[in-house]
């Protein structure tokens, strides 16, 4: 027969999720993710034996991707390779395991993409075709608290093909810079800037398109009405330039 007073234990649920994850982007581009997440050990640590961190869909972890491999138990970073795509990633979650099995519940935190686009107004001074000169200027972006550094290039295009750089980079607190008049432009089209984080530089610019301001005067005529031998006299005219804008 079966005995009639069985031994008996306490159970106790072990519950050991992760605290205070913090993910900040530092890829300025749009889409693109990069840098280290870091959490915190959790208060019953005793049979956690490791850390499997994912970019998810979900904050339940669904159509989760594993960021690199593994962490063991006192290490509490992971790094995220800069240019990771995001796509339709939208959490970072973070699972600890025992030697027994992974934990089924995450603790997930919102992915937060940091743009530093920055949107840019140049208009030239230098009156000469295929020549120009003046200020160029952009806008604070979003994530300004993020970028160290501006970089200012004339391209062939608005992705920055074939770039020539415009002086030295410039710190942020600083949103424009000058150039002397006389710049000779050949098939440079657009105007890139790139802004970089203490990670990475941006590989998507803003851009404008270069609109060379000529204004030449037409048709201009002078009739020398003094009759004197090396003396001159009389009204010079000329008709406006077509683009006065900047005149």
């Amino acid at each position: 027969a079966e005995r009639t007073t069985p031994v008996a234990i306490p159970v106790s649920d072990t519950f050991s999720p992760v605290s205070d994850v913090v993910f900040i982007d530092r890829d300025l581009d749009v889409d693109d993710l990069g840098d280290n997440i870091t959490w915190s050990t959790p208060e019953d640590y005793g049979q956690v034996t490791h850390y499997f961190i994912y970019l998810a869909e979900e904050a339940s972890g669904a159509g989760r991707s594993q960021v690199s491999d593994e962490r063991a138990l006192g290490t509490n970073v992971i790094f995220v390779d800069p240019e990771t795509t995001m796509g339709n990633l939208s959490f970072v979650t973070v699972y600890t395991r025992s030697s027994l099995c992974e934990a089924t519940t995450p603790v997930a935190e919102p992915i937060n993409d940091t743009l530093g686009v920055v949107n840019i107004t140049f208009y030239d001074h230098d009156l000469d075709p295929h020549q120009l000169g003046g200020n160029i200027t952009w806008t604070v972006p979003d994530s300004v608290d993020l970028v160290t550094f501006y970089f200012v290039y004339f391209a062939t295009s608005e992705a920055g093909a074939d770039r020539s750089q415009l002086g030295e980079e410039l710190v942020d607190g600083v949103y424009d810079t000058f150039f002397e008049p006389e710049y000779y432009f050949d098939n440079q089209t657009h105007v890139v800037i790139y802004t970089k984080s203490t990670l990475v530089e941006q590989t998507t610019p803003g851009f404008l398109l270069i609109d060379d301001i000529v204004s030449s005067i037409n048709d201009l005529v002078f009739i020398d009405k003094d009759l004197d031998e090396l003396e001159l006299g009389g009204t010079i005219e000329w008709r406006q330039p077509f683009d006065v804008s900047q005149v």
